[in-house]
């Protein structure tokens, strides 16, 4: 079974950088895609990883046409994906699902992901450094409310786990004495929430020690 990626496993890869505004390269050079379906598409399979149903991708893209023409958009646009991509076996399908190969793929949402689910400091550390902003940052895709509701969702959810280790972290380095990177902790949450009276509170605290 394909093993997932990190960005800088290797060259050869295709690296999908979501958090923050989206970029898609391959081997380091930004890779020109002007169509934003496809684009909407890659993203959403970028930040998984996983296979995604056929049905609830063509919902996502083309959610007020009929299931059998919906469908059909999405045969054309994933045959038009496959024309841009510089490896054929980078996009993976059959009858039911989609998938974006995870041996030939990197994802910075994904990566994120893994390491915000780890027991150590070290791997908070570098989910915070991954955390470049707000997923797909100033990407919407133009009559699908469907996509937009379902990016507001992923939104919220990367935004929920980066407080979460930007509070663990916060709590770690103070914990350890380390004063000066427990206030820039701080100081990053309260860059996205700035009205967290606790971690004013903390920042405050932290300021007095200093």
């Amino acid at each position: 079974m394909p093993t997932r990626n990190t960005p800088g496993d290797c060259a050869a890869i295709l690296q999908c950088s979501l958090l923050g505004s989206p970029q898609i390269a391959w081997q380091g050079t930004s890779l020109p895609i002007t169509r934003r379906q496809v684009r909407a598409l890659l993203y959403v399979l970028a930040s998984d990883l996983r296979p995604a149903p056929r049905d609830r991708l063509a919902f996502l893209l083309w959610p007020d046409e009929a299931d059998a023409t919906a469908r059909r958009n999405l045969i054309r646009v994933l045959s038009y994906a496959r024309q841009l991509l510089p490896r054929p076996d980078l996009l993976l399908s059959d009858n039911t699902a989609v998938a974006l190969n995870p041996a030939l793929v990197a994802s910075d949402a994904v990566r994120f992901s893994d390491l915000c689910a780890g027991n150590h400091a070290a791997d908070w550390e570098m989910a915070s450094s991954i955390y470049r902003g707000r997923l797909l940052d100033g990407f919407s895709l133009a009559d699908s409310p469907e996509f937009d509701a379902w990016l507001g969702q992923a939104q919220r959810r990367f935004e929920r786990a980066y407080l979460e280790l930007l509070r663990k972290l916060l709590a770690a380095k103070s914990e350890a004495g380390d004063i000066a990177t427990a206030i820039g902790y701080a100081r990053c949450y309260l860059a996205v929430d700035e009205l967290a009276e606790e971690i004013h509170r903390q920042l405050i605290t932290l300021y007095a020690r200093q």
